[in-house]
């Protein structure tokens, strides 16, 4: 068992949110690395062959901790 994470795209951002959590919102900083506000995530999507598998996020207080893509 582990978070569930629901990951969402619009043109300029996008938004995770788990549970009923109020959802996160991240800006693109360059290529696969998000960037939220005030909270200092980062977030960066990890690929295999081109297709996403994943990502791992980090802030002030947590290093890469890594999120798996379900199938």
């Amino acid at each position: 068992a582990g978070s569930v994470f629901r990951v969402a795209a619009t043109d300029s951002t996008i938004t995770l949110q788990t549970g009923t959590s109020t959802p996160m919102v991240a800006r693109l900083a360059f290529a696969d690395t998000f960037l939220t506000g005030a909270n200092g995530y980062t977030i960066q999507f990890t690929r295999a062959g081109g297709r996403v598998t994943g990502f791992e996020v980090t802030n002030g207080r947590i290093r890469r901790v890594r999120f798996t893509k379900n199938p």
